[in-house]
């Protein structure tokens, strides 16, 4: 977990509309970040046909406005404690780890449970933080793949490049 207590400054609390719900009893508060903070985010995104060039992914986008300053430690860890309904259509495969820089406004409070249709409840609780809309792909610092399996150690992250690599190699080895 990050701790960002002494990388932010309290600043006019901005109303987030919709997204207050996201939080616990709707409470966050905004700041102005003073500091370089590690954040992370988990995202992931699908296509029914893969052949379809027209057809746009469904899903989370890696530079979406949901952050945590909490790493998955694994995928079950990120739905319960993030409050991922799949209606969300979040695959939860890759964890971004994202650079935050000196002067941007962030909005940070635990999430909110999530009650599914089933009537389960996702706990949440875990920190949550709303990034600016449309933040740089340029932040992040690295990505990683969340198992099933519970982490043993801090996780490590590929550079994007590297992970692009790899994908890369992937989908070729996906054509033969």
């Amino acid at each position: 977990k990050t701790d960002i207590s002494d990388c932010v400054t309290a600043a006019k609390k901005v109303d987030l509309g919709k997204l207050s719900d996201t939080f616990l009893n709707r409470d966050y508060c905004t700041y102005i970040t003073i500091k370089e903070i590690i954040l992370y985010r988990v995202f992931g995104l699908y296509k029914k046909d893969m052949n379809d060039v027209k057809e746009e992914p469904n899903g989370a986008k890696i530079n979406g406005s949901y952050a945590s300053t909490e790493f998955a430690e694994s995928i079950i860890d990120a739905k319960i404690r993030l409050a991922l309904d799949p209606e969300w259509k979040n695959l939860k495969l890759y964890e971004a780890k994202i650079l935050v820089p000196i002067g941007e406004t962030i909005h940070v409070g635990k999430v909110a449970p999530a009650t599914l249709i089933s009537g389960t409840v996702l706990e949440g609780l875990a920190d949550q933080v709303i990034l600016p809309v449309n933040w740089p792909i340029s932040w992040i610092t690295g990505i990683r793949r969340i198992t099933a399996r519970q982490l043993q150690k801090v996780p490590e992250y590929l550079s994007v490049a590297e992970y692009e690599g790899m994908l890369e190699r992937v989908s070729c080895l996906n054509k033969k």
